[in-house]
């Protein structure tokens, strides 16, 4: 029996792909990242409870909390767009903080097809680091973009 690789078997967790603005603007290395945490939502509640009753508790939403996002990545040249987006917002002038758009897709065998799609709206840098310096290792400088957001949606 023939089976359908998408519908049979779970998708990977090491090809996916970023993409910020309309996402054919962003430049190509500010597309690749070797990691990415943070995505999800949370619906926060208020506890109330039933007078009388004390072993039953009303639950009521108050709205819905997006985390922070963190992308990691090899360290970029400084004529990277998104390292002077972060910097303009984080170190500058905050009357011009400009909101951006971000597209995060988990991709498959066939990168033009991917599993799922998140969109996030009003993305902001809150954070920029730097990984440690350490003589005794060989390891590569990866710098760390933390973003927050207003909303976000599954598009596929």
């Amino acid at each position: 029996m023939a089976a359908n690789s998408t519908s049979v078997y779970p998708p990977v967790a090491f090809n996916f792909s970023v993409g910020f603005g309309s996402g054919s603007s962003t430049p190509l290395e500010d597309t690749y990242f070797s990691e990415i945490s943070g995505i999800s939502g949370e619906l926060e509640v208020e506890e109330k409870k039933e007078g009388g009753m004390n072993d039953f508790v009303y639950y009521l939403p108050k709205g819905s909390k997006g985390s922070r996002i963190t992308l990691k990545r090899g360290l970029a040249s400084i004529d990277s767009v998104l390292i002077k987006w972060c910097f303009d917002s984080i170190h500058f002038d905050k009357t011009q903080v400009t909101p951006q758009q971000m597209i995060i897709s988990l991709l498959d065998k066939d990168p033009k097809k991917p599993r799922m799609t998140w969109a996030f709206y009003n993305v902001l840098p809150v954070k920029w680091s730097m990984g440690d310096f350490n003589a005794k290792e060989s390891n590569v400088a990866i710098e760390s973009i933390e973003l927050v957001f207003s909303t976000m949606e599954i598009l596929k």
